[in-house]
């Protein structure tokens, strides 16, 4: 059985990378030896993490692997990597999430990528457009079955939903903060909550799963907070959450292909997203960072008779998955 190495963010805390590794080993288990190579800052039990610095450990991984795919955001890390892949003698595919780098360095740095990398594949068609000869694949993988863990967010929303309200979600692994802008949109969703808390039809959710990160920024929101919004920790699959959910809003302000979407999407959630790429089939968009633009289409899609329900062609993406491994091993 040929052994897979992949390397990137290892759950908890939830994210749009880390829910794709987790779904990507959960369904290719069968079919190959994969082990995890953590970049998170959270130490999981029997998973080898980077940042143990134990560097015999992380050598044996790549030797004894058929295969290395890199999902690192860190063009350093995408170039060593593929050089020890290289050196011994393993295939390396780098999966690019989002690429918002600018500048010489990082355009030199994508052309080392592509000329290391056996397979390049992008989320996007934004991104694919900067590397050569690159795969255009999204993402989303159909999610396993999970039991509901965070009992106390799902039981809340339940509450106000048998009260009358309509819920509205949005989501962040992480709150990134970056040029000043906040990647996510925790303020943008906050200012949405409090234009409408006189709408008392109307409960709002936005979700940070590692609160570590900027903890003074989201207890200032959490503070002001009013009465129609509350910001939770769950850690772990959200689906269950947009399955409640009427609207989830992607309030982001730079984005590869979200999972987040795509499993909304897939809940039969209505979605609402900022226009900063093009998105999925079945998003409603609004005009970046335009809070009026935002509420009108809340309530066009509350309004709305006819429901946008969009499958994502996730098996589609296994198939591609296995189309794209089978050429590496047929050629290893």
């Amino acid at each position: 059985m040929e052994k897979i190495l992949i390397i990137g963010p290892i759950k908890p805390p939830i994210g749009g990378v880390s829910e794709h590794i987790y779904r990507f080993s959960y369904h290719f288990s069968k079919q190959y030896n994969i082990v995890q190579l953590d970049e998170s800052n959270i130490k999981k039990p029997g998973i080898l993490n980077i940042h143990s610095f134990l560097i015999q450990k992380i050598l044996a991984e790549f030797r004894s692997s058929n295969v290395v795919i890199s999902h690192t955001p860190f063009y350093l890390f995408r170039i060593l990597y593929g050089l020890l892949a290289k050196l011994m003698r393993q295939k390396y595919i780098v999966y690019i999430h989002s690429d918002r780098r600018k500048g010489l360095l990082i355009e030199t740095a994508r052309k080392i990528v592509s000329l290391i990398a056996d397979r390049v594949i992008t989320s996007n068609q934004e991104i694919q457009a900067r590397f050569p000869n690159s795969i255009c694949l999204p993402a989303y993988l159909p999610p396993s079955k999970t039991p509901l863990l965070d009992t106390f967010l799902y039981n809340l929303i339940m509450k106000e939903k048998k009260g009358g309200k309509k819920i509205v979600v949005s989501n962040a692994w992480k709150i990134v903060i970056e040029n000043d802008s906040d990647l996510y949109g925790l303020n943008f969703f906050s200012a949405i909550s409090k234009a409408l808390i006189s709408d008392n039809k109307l409960f709002f959710v936005f979700n940070v799963a590692d609160q570590l990160h900027n903890t003074d920024y989201i207890e200032g929101f959490r503070k002001n907070a009013g009465p129609n919004y509350y910001i939770g920790d769950y850690l772990d699959d959200f689906n269950h959450i947009y399955k409640i959910s009427d609207i989830y809003i992607r309030c982001t302000s730079s984005d590869g292909d979200s999972v987040a979407i795509r499993d909304a999407l897939d809940s039969g959630c209505s979605v609402i997203a900022s226009d900063v790429v093009i998105r999925p089939n079945g998003v409603v968009c609004y005009r970046y960072n335009n809070i009026d633009d935002a509420i009108e289409k809340i309530y066009s899609c509350l309004n709305s008779k006819h429901k946008m329900i969009c499958t994502s062609a996730s098996y589609d993406n296994i198939l591609s998955w296995e189309s794209i491994l089978l050429g590496i091993k047929d050629s290893i």
